[in-house]
């Protein structure tokens, strides 16, 4: 559960990276990867629901993580969340 304890409109907004991703990131934002390959295509294995979200002052979300995959692996996956100040 997310709470949005202020006075302003706040909107919530999830972004996944997969660990190849993240890494391969990594390295082209320190300069340390001379390849210019593409991301990992490694499907994401983790979501979470709802994605985004608009949170009005002194209210609450609640949000759900899924996870499916055909074959059993070991997954290591990034979330990062972005909240927004909405003025008004």
């Amino acid at each position: 559960m997310l709470a949005n304890k202020g006075r302003k409109v706040q909107t919530i907004q999830w972004f996944s990276e997969n660990a190849e991703a993240a890494k391969k990131t990594k390295r082209l934002a320190t300069g340390n990867d001379t390849s210019q390959t593409a991301l990992s295509s490694q499907e994401d294995i983790f979501h979470i629901t709802p994605e985004r979200v608009t949170l009005q002052p002194m209210t609450a979300q609640v949000f759900a993580l899924h996870g499916i995959t055909t074959t059993p692996c070991k997954v290591l996956q990034y979330f990062i969340v972005l909240s927004v100040n909405i003025i008004g």
